[in-house]
């Protein structure tokens, strides 16, 4: 009675296709091995093609639901005779750049998550057809070049998505937080797709940019509000420009000059220039080698930001004033 009972326990699912969820996910033995509780041995067992392979070299039911789960893929997958079709996309231009940027693995797993966000965009296409409806377009006004001064183009995006000065400084300080919901609905509302996902942050990823008409996608990590702020604004920057790709930390030296310019424009759209002048004057007042903590606090505060977005956007300025100061 025992003997059928752990027959009817453990299926006859496909080792072929246990070992290749594992090393589509990218998991090792010892992976699979911490999350059912077994040996790395027992996995390699379970995933071992024999002849007449005995009931008792195959997971539980409850054991392949838990391995499903963590490879994500369909429990059902593992009855299969072949893997199915799968066109892994390829991965946008990484931006990034700092030791242990595109690894294999990580490559792997940034290619899973651009997938999820081009399958969102897809189901969210499909929808708008289903009800027979055009899905929203993204006004060509809003794209410029990479030559375009980032003042000017951060101005007129926020005319495109009609995101006014007063819906940010209206904000009370302690409402802070929900300015990044309030950027996300002028992104949904011009036609961009805003997407969070919290596996972006295990690879120092800030924000993906796929671009695409109609329906760009705008994927952000999980940060403080004030960085979701700026990550929103450096990835319509991409938008902008019609470039794609994957942004996070990076050296100081970094050779891209595309996300110089979507930096300076992420500044530049959370405090135009207009009101960092009002604020501080032209030059700056006082010069930025004498702005105190309280006073970048203070600024930081006023335009609802972080205060290293205040940072960039203050040097930023200062560099421009000491161009025209000397011209």
């Amino acid at each position: 009675m025992a003997a059928a009972t752990a027959k009817k326990q453990r299926p006859s699912l496909n080792p072929r296709m246990l070992k290749w969820a594992r090393e589509w996910r990218g998991h090792t033995l010892e992976d699979a091995a911490r999350r059912v509780n077994k040996k790395p041995e027992d996995i390699a067992a379970w995933e071992r093609v024999t002849n007449s392979q005995d009931a008792v070299d195959r997971p539980t039911v409850k054991q392949a639901r838990s391995l499903a789960d963590l490879y994500d893929r369909s429990f059902l997958e593992f009855f299969r005779s072949e893997p199915p079709p799968i066109k892994e996309p390829d991965l946008v231009p990484d931006f990034r750049m700092h030791r242990g940027a595109n690894k294999p693995n990580e490559t792997h797993e940034l290619k899973i998550i651009q997938g999820w966000a081009e399958a969102q965009r897809q189901n969210a296409l499909d929808l708008y057809a289903e009800l027979g409806d055009q899905p929203p377009i993204v006004p060509s006004e809003l794209f410029v070049d990479a030559e375009t001064d980032v003042d000017i183009a951060a101005s007129n995006a926020r005319q495109v998505i009609k995101f006014s000065m007063s819906e940010q400084f209206g904000l009370r300080a302690s409402d802070q937080n929900k300015l990044p919901e309030i950027i996300r609905h002028k992104f949904e509302t011009a036609g961009i797709l805003t997407l969070r996902h919290t596996g972006l942050s295990a690879f120092q990823v800030r924000g993906i940019c796929i671009f695409a008409s109609p329906l760009p996608v705008v994927v952000f990590a999980n940060e403080t509000s004030g960085a979701q702020c700026f990550t929103l604004a450096h990835e319509l920057g991409h938008v902008v420009l019609k470039q794609s790709g994957i942004s996070g930390k990076r050296t100081k030296d970094n050779p891209y000059n595309i996300e110089r310019w979507c930096d300076q424009f992420a500044a530049s759209f959370l405090m135009p220039k207009t009101e960092m002048t009002m604020a501080l004057g032209n030059p700056l007042r006082p010069p930025l080698d004498e702005i105190s903590d309280d006073q970048l606090e203070q600024l930081a505060t006023r335009f609802r930001v972080s205060q290293h977005a205040m940072l960039i956007r203050l040097v930023n300025l200062d560099r421009k004033s000491t161009r025209l100061n000397s011209s």
